[in-house]
């Protein structure tokens, strides 16, 4: 079995080593991807890995600086062992592994030699919720620390908006791992508890933003023990952690239970566990299980899980035959059928509120599990929390994508175990993925090589016209996606496919770059008039346009921006310049108290520079000063108006319309309705 290894190398900093997966790995800057590359000489979605069996082929992605091979440019590259690609200022190095049958040997000092077994690191974080991470297991030492964060300086790389850049340490000592959070912003949460430091215990759940792990302690594996006593007379060998201390003794009268072959699981929870929904119901033995919808699709399995049960529905035409059983009832009997299934399929409640070492003891001979899970329950989580994943999920379901609204939906319990829409339409997700596997096997299944041929020579011509231009990559795809359903193992299918999606690649990147050209095009009109009005002396407008051309480049990438920024610049000390006199004349009127020179030269210089935040402020309070004093002169206008001096009240009637400059003011509008009345 053959290993891919991924070694990123940089100047100045520790090495990183990650274990590829069969698939596609997206390289690039941004957090989403799956290896993360953070510089800025590299872009969002820099270059692609395909992962196989044998081979590993990375492609550029038309990122900006692009990546070299043997020191040349290469656009698409086939890598084999020890194989190095740059991507400035990075070099990822290829390095395909295979297990070796024969392990090296060691002595103990007295003629007898023992197979040497890698000693057990103390444990293992396991990944169980995250996207876009392609290793899902990291192993702990048995003394030291690793870090967690979003830097790629930390062992554990969590591609998380939410986390700190060195969020949180484990520190392992003798074997006790003790979780610190580094004061990151969004916390650190054990069993659903926010922790600044706690000693982690076996099947305690680490959540940092959406991303959650599982710390596992690993059991010793066959051959350890005898590699362990070897080492015994070994100096300057450490001894292996020492061994758990012995159960008490039961009460007398108490008959003790029976020995087991492997330890019961841990129950971390001191309140009654409630009910686990029919879709998340964990098997008897106890894995973990995956809901990345990538890795379900492909049908990966998290590192270190066993087949499930061994009951009735573990075998596959077990599993077909209540999918029909299913549809059948469905078909016939509606709604009542409906109930009646889900009680035939709701699980046993005193088997679901079983101690999991009941379980244990009920069925000895069931063999050791993979894992032993951790039951935790937690206080209902904030809306605030689960309502986005709500969201995703019923959109996901809408789309008809229901592997992806499963995950949606398991995530939301995982936050609060008793939402009841999650665990409604998660069940419901959960059928309608199983019965479209039901159907699409069924479909493989049942039909005929000669329809496979023909569905075969459909898609491969669709994919061809589409090479040709003579179909779209929309209008070919759904049939090679049927031809693939019945032929998912055709390589002349899988041929097609990959052709297609480098044809949608390529079409993808032609848009891309048609937008960013008709963009830049449109950048560069508004820049060459917004120099226009500067030349013309209309500063205002010119400056409206060297801030639209500022704003359509918010990453500030390109050169026009620096010229807008300039030519903004330039355009505020012009009309500064230019109102600099009636600012000296409107300054000189406020201190000899004559706001109604003040107001006129100030309505000037807001007027050729209306970037001027203290001519303008100094307006406002001109125009406040000359509204009180033409209050005071209506009241006294009114007064003149009663003694019957008519030719006095006119009079200021007109000055209060000449302090009060705007017609609309209900002061003006008084004061001319006055006036009117007096004149005739």
């Amino acid at each position: 079995m053959t290993q891919v290894e991924l070694h990123i190398l940089r100047k100045g900093h520790s090495p990183r080593r990650l274990i590829l997966m069969p698939g596609v790995v997206q390289v690039g800057r941004a957090d989403d991807n799956d290896v993360v590359l953070a510089d800025v000489g590299v872009s969002r979605r820099h270059a692609r890995i395909e992962v196989a069996a044998t081979t590993v082929v990375v492609e550029d992605l038309g990122s900006g600086n692009g990546m070299a091979f043997l020191g040349r440019p290469v656009t698409r590259q086939v890598l084999g062992h020890g194989d190095e690609v740059v991507i400035e200022p990075f070099t990822l190095r290829v390095e395909l592994r295979t297990e070796s049958a024969n392990p090296a040997e060691v002595t103990d000092g007295r003629d007898e030699t023992v197979p040497l077994q890698s000693a057990p690191p103390a444990a293992n974080l396991m990944v169980t919720t995250a996207h876009k991470m392609p290793v899902r297991e990291f192993p702990l030492p048995f003394s030291g620390s690793v870090s967690l964060g979003r830097s790629d300086r930390c062992v554990v790389v969590l591609p998380e908006p939410a986390s700190s850049r060195v969020h949180a340490e484990i520190f392992c000592d003798v074997g006790v791992a003790t979780l610190r959070d580094n004061g990151s912003s969004n916390g650190t949460f054990v069993n659903g508890r926010r922790v600044r430091e706690r000693r982690l215990e076996d099947g305690d759940r680490i959540r940092i933003g959406t991303v959650e792990l599982r710390y596992v302690v690993a059991p010793l594996t066959e051959g350890t023990e005898s590699f362990a006593e070897a080492l015994v007379s070994a100096p300057g060998r450490a001894l292996p952690p020492p061994p758990r201390p012995p159960a008490a003794a039961p009460p007398p009268g108490v008959p003790a239970p029976p020995a087991l072959p492997f330890p019961p699981a841990r129950v971390t929870t001191s309140i009654p566990d409630p009910e686990p929904p029919p879709q998340f119901r964990p098997p008897r033995d106890a894995v973990e299980i995956d809901v990345n919808p990538a890795r379900a699709r492909s049908g990966k399995r998290l590192s270190g899980g066993t087949r499930r049960g061994t009951g009735f529905f573990a075998r596959p035409i077990n599993q077909i035959s209540a999918g029909l059983l299913a549809i059948t009832l469905l078909m016939l009997g509606g709604k009542a059928a409906s109930d009646l299934l889900a009680s035939f399929m709701k699980p046993d409640p005193v088997a679901a509120t079983a101690p999991p070492s009941a379980v244990a003891a009920a069925a000895p001979s069931a063999g050791p599990p993979a894992l032993s899970t951790s039951i935790t329950t937690s206080a209902p989580a904030d809306r605030t929390a689960t309502d986005p994943l709500m969201a995703e999920g019923m959109q996901h379901f809408a789309a008809g994508q229901y592997f992806e609204a499963a995950g949606a939906f398991y995530r939301v319990l995982q936050l609060d175990a008793a939402h009841a829409d999650a665990r409604r339409m998660g069940f419901l997700a959960c059928e309608f993925i199983t019965l479209t596997e039901v159907r699409t096997s069924l479909v493989s299944r049942t039909t005929s090589d000669s329809a496979r041929a023909e569905a075969k020579l459909r898609a491969l011509d669709a994919v061809a016209k589409a090479g040709a231009g003579e179909l779209t990559v929309v209008e070919a795809r759904p049939l090679l996606e049927e031809a693939i359903a019945l032929s998912p193992e055709d390589p002349d299918l899988l041929t097609a496919r990959a052709s297609l999606d480098a044809r949608q690649s390529a079409v993808s990147r032609a848009v891309t770059a048609g937008k960013a050209a008709a963009q830049a095009k449109e950048v560069g009109g508004r820049l060459t008039s917004a120099r226009a009005d500067l030349d013309k002396g209309a500063y205002g407008k010119a400056v409206k346009g060297f801030e639209a051309v500022m704003t359509a480049d918010p990453n500030r990438s390109s050169p026009e921006y620096y010229q807008a920024e300039e030519g903004m610049r330039t355009a505020k000390d012009r009309m500064k310049a230019e109102s600099k006199p009636a600012w000296s004349d409107a300054t000189a009127a406020v201190k000899a108290g004559d706001w109604l020179t003040a107001r006129k030269r100030l309505n000037e210089v807001v007027r050729i520079d209306p970037y001027n935040e203290a001519a303008v402020s100094r307006l406002a309070e001109a125009r406040r000063h000359l509204k009180e004093d033409a209050s005071e002169l209506y009241k006294e206008a009114r007064t003149l108006e009663g003694l019957g001096q008519n030719d006095k009240a006119v009079s200021l009637y007109h000055k209060v319309q000449l302090y009060v400059d705007d017609e609309s003011d209900p002061l003006s509008q008084k004061a001319r309705t006055r006036t009117d009345a007096l004149l005739r």
